[in-house]
């Protein structure tokens, strides 16, 4: 691990396992008039503390280029070290699902495919039979082909993955070299950090959890690298410069980042800091009165809920219970465990405030150690939430019984029932509830009777029938993940197949146009509690196709508040309309685009003088990143992705202009 001091030489240090890397000494000389940098948000937030600077160049070559043993010997090394990343990996997997930390195991879950997969592999061993390679040399050979084969793929998702083989490169040397055991050391001081890194890697992001640094500044990326998925979905801030060598003299100084205004300010006064803390804490007051759409959050853990966060959204529109069922190791909570962890979530929230508990959907990627469910071709597609209680009904009432108990702390208490497909689905878990019910007042235990029941919609026969049965509910909420999923047939944490996951096809919107013209018909509350919910992007899409409630990430919901301030609903209804009609995804993005309602954030910064912009997209284009362009009367067009090279070029042929394809 190199560590990048003020005086931009490099030294070795030893690491400790889960500490952050610290730089020793603040600049001593004369510091420069600029202490005012701006930026591109890759990740929203704010945070404040000491600049840090930390340097990865992680190699396995060193010292091991040729075999030191037989092939035989090297073959077995190799298998070592790619077992002991796999049990490290599924620790890690284990532990962020437990934290109900889903997409951060998923993107893990990723690597996992990959240093398992079968060609690797055939690969590895290849180069250590045919080339004489040590086991360290032929992973490595291997790693960095597979590298350059995503970074010439021309898929902006894909080039971004070529971060995580280099993620899996820095976890091997870690597990090789003892030096390199973590990436992170603490400095003496205990103060906060703002980590500067060229590249931003998941395993970086996973271990500043446990860790001070609150926020990364980068020199390369972007808001589609597994990196910051993970930051955004950890409450991490990431802010893009051009070039960090800017920040070295600062190194050590007391730092402001705000990502969301895409802006770093070095070593500010007091006066600054007053200043900008009065400036965040009027940006979180933000009166709902006046927002179009009524926002509520999802929260895992009643510890994520604070009187503050309360005041400001309309509730708790889902409650992900099955973190409690995951964080046991060894059985079940107990009914008077899942009491207490419920009654605390209802007493913080008071009587004002409307909670929707949705049951344990157990099963699909929520996989309980203590309760295996048997080998299974496609988990999603098996045994999962309610199938599961056919088998088993003691978990459900065991869960409804602690709900109803601990309701009496909850005036306005709903109940959420995953994965209904069918009013055949819904009739066996109000069995199921009435069960618990009869034996709640046979023990003489005191209960809320009164509350609300909904269901998730998200498997395509719960949307297709969705008329029939909010008949039977009083309120139902969107699961776009899974919806999505299970509509288009794509596993949207599969990155090989994601650009099939499309949010933004036309027959997407019309499907969920149909759900809320269906709930309005009936005159029910219909929310959407999935991922489209937390996209600021999105929300005058969701807004036009009629969506009144939407329940977002506790860390997304700063810019869905302020995205959604100034909206106007028929503004909003009007672009929803040319939407639906649009023929492609591509489509609607421009539309969403050309609205003038879909906000520039401060943080997306315009484009530097000769910077190239994807006519199709108007994102950003770094032409030595990707690399797609065609060429035009002489002139070049860049893109960020084949997919939006190929539109235009269908666009251009259709009205019979010549195009030249360079690559």
């Amino acid at each position: 691990m190199s560590v990048c001091n003020d005086s931009g030489l490099s030294s070795q240090r030893t690491a400790t396992p889960n500490v952050f890397l610290a730089i020793a000494v603040g600049f001593q000389g004369q510091r420069m008039a600029v202490r005012k940098f701006s930026g591109e948000m890759l990740a929203p937030g704010s945070a404040q503390g000491g600049l840090v600077f930390l340097e990865t160049d992680f190699t396995l070559l060193a010292p091991w280029p040729s075999q030191t043993g037989g092939i035989e010997q090297e073959l077995n090394r190799f298998e070592q070290h790619i077992d002991g990343l796999v049990d490290e990996l599924t620790e890690t997997i284990a532990t962020l699902e437990a934290e109900t930390a889903h997409t951060e195991a998923q993107i893990l879950q990723t690597h996992l495919y990959l240093i398992k997969d079968r060609k690797f592999h055939q690969d590895v061993c290849r180069e250590i039979r045919d080339n004489a390679m040590s086991a360290e040399a032929a992973i490595e050979t291997v790693l960095r082909r597979i590298m350059v084969v995503f970074e010439q793929s021309g898929n902006s998702v894909i080039v971004e993955r070529a971060a995580d083989i280099r993620d899996i490169l820095t976890r091997l040397s870690r597990r090789v070299d003892r030096e390199h055991r973590t990436i992170i050391e603490m400095q003496e001081d205990e103060g906060a950090v703002i980590l500067a890194t060229r590249e931003l890697l998941p395993s970086t992001v996973l271990d500043a959890r446990h860790s001070r640094v609150v926020g990364f500044v980068v020199e390369q990326g972007t808001s589609l690298s597994h990196a910051a998925i993970l930051a955004k979905s950890l409450g991490f801030p990431i802010l893009r410069l051009d070039d960090l060598h800017c920040l070295q003299e600062f190194s050590g100084e007391e730092t402001l980042l705000d990502a969301t205004e895409g802006s770093l300010l070095i070593a500010p006064d007091v006066a600054e800091i007053a200043a900008r803390s009065a400036y965040l804490s009027a940006r979180r007051r933000i009166d709902r009165a006046r927002l179009p759409v009524s926002l509520w959050i999802n929260v895992a853990d009643p510890s994520q809920v604070t009187p503050e966060l309360l005041r400001t959204v309309a509730g708790i529109g889902l409650y992900r219970t099955e973190v409690l069922f995951m964080e046991q190791t060894d059985d079940f909570p107990t009914e008077e465990q899942q009491y207490r962890v419920y009654k605390s979530l209802f007493e913080m929230c008071r009587e004002s405030c409307t909670v929707t508990v949705r049951t344990a959907d157990i099963g699909g990627d929520k996989v309980l150690p203590y309760f295996p469910l048997g080998p299974q071709e496609n988990p999603y597609l098996g045994v999962r939430a309610n199938r599961i209680y056919r088998e088993h009904p003691e978990i459900l009432i065991s869960q409804m019984r602690a709900i109803l108990r601990a309701g009496l702390y909850s005036r306005n208490l709903r109940i959420l029932y995953p994965m209904i497909g069918s009013r055949e689905d819904l009739s066996f878990i109000r069995q199921l509830l009435g069960e618990a019910i009869r034996s709640l007042r046979a023990r003489g235990d005191a209960f809320r009777g009164h509350f609300h029941q909904g269901i998730m919609i998200e498997v395509p026969s719960a949307a297709w029938s969705c008329s029939e049965l909010l008949e039977l509910v009083d309120f139902a909420s969107v699961g776009t993940n899974d919806l999505l999923q299970y509509f288009f047939a794509v596993g949207r944490d599969d990155p090989h197949i994601s650009p099939s996951y499309r949010t933004h096809e036309p027959v997407a919107l019309l499907l969920l146009k149909r759900l809320a013209d269906a709930a309005a018909c009936a005159s029910k509350p219909l929310s959407i509690c999935g991922e489209l919910a937390s996209d600021p992007q999105l929300l005058p899409l969701l807004i036009g196709l009629g969506f009144e409630h939407l329940s977002v990430d506790i860390h997304s919901l700063p810019l869905v508040e302020e995205a959604a301030l100034g909206l106007n609903v028929e503004e909003c209804k009007r672009l929803a309309a040319r939407c639906l009609n649009a023929g492609t995804s591509q489509d609607v993005r421009i539309l969403l685009n050309d609205s003038g309602l879909v906000r520039k954030h401060p943080g997306a910064r315009p484009p530097r003088p000769g910077q190239p912009v994807d006519p199709i997209c108007h994102e950003l284009v770094d032409p030595a990143g990707v690399g797609l362009a065609i060429t035009r009367k002489g002139r070049r067009i860049h893109f960020c992705s084949a997919e939006c090279r190929d539109e235009f070029y269908a666009r251009e042929k259709s009205a019979h202009q010549n195009l030249t394809y360079t690559t």
